[in-house]
């Protein structure tokens, strides 16, 4: 009995240590999976960059034409560093749903991000979110579907991946890349700081 017990327990961890991640997408959403070994590059890249190793140099070669843009909850947390008060271009907009008990949207906010347009910007950007940010027992998922619904009501264009969700006790970083053969970083947000349903969207 005690060896059936033990078997049975070695199976289930098996099980759930190979079990495929889930993907659920919400009706409406245009979402364009990518072959598993670009999502595992991906991966394998934000292992990187998120190590606290990288160069400067190295860094730069992840952004896209060395341009980010930085999504409504990571700005809202970072935007009064000292070092990014003389960034005075870039604002950009963002409509966000605030969803209610079912996922579905009850109401739109305008919500304020940053657009980095070049090598000195992204390097100050990435300072200022070293400062505020713990890099350490990140998990990479995918979107689960309300995060899925916020960043389709941002964008202009299908969902495409590779794209995860770096969480930790304080954190869900949100990583886009530009596409599955450039891998390429696009997007940068924390939806640890966003309250889905909520009517006071951004919290501290």
């Amino acid at each position: 009995m005690k060896y059936l017990l033990n078997l049975l327990y070695i199976c289930f961890l098996f099980s759930t240590t190979h079990a495929k991640e889930v993907l659920v997408i919400p009706p409406g959403i245009q979402y364009k999976k990518a072959l598993p070994e670009a999502n595992k590059a991906a991966k394998e890249m934000l292992k990187k960059l998120f190590s606290r190793t990288i160069s400067d140099q190295d860094l730069m070669l992840l952004f896209e034409n060395r341009t980010l843009i930085c999504g409504p909850g990571l700005w809202y947390k970072i935007k009064d560093q000292e070092s990014l008060s003389s960034l005075d271009k870039g604002k950009v907009f963002f409509q966000v749903p605030i969803l209610d008990s079912s996922g579905n949207a009850k109401q739109i906010q305008q919500l304020e991000g940053k657009l980095f347009q070049s090598s000195d910007e992204v390097l100050l950007f990435w300072k200022a979110f070293l400062q505020k940010t713990d890099f350490s027992n990140f998990k990479i998922r995918k979107l689960n579907p309300e995060e899925l619904k916020v960043f389709w009501s941002m964008i202009s264009f299908d969902i495409t991946e590779p794209l995860f969700i770096l969480e930790s006790l304080k954190h869900k970083i949100l990583v886009v890349f530009s596409s599955p053969t450039r891998l390429k970083i696009m997007w940068i947000d924390d939806y640890q700081n966003i309250s889905f349903k909520k009517q006071t969207y951004l919290q501290d």
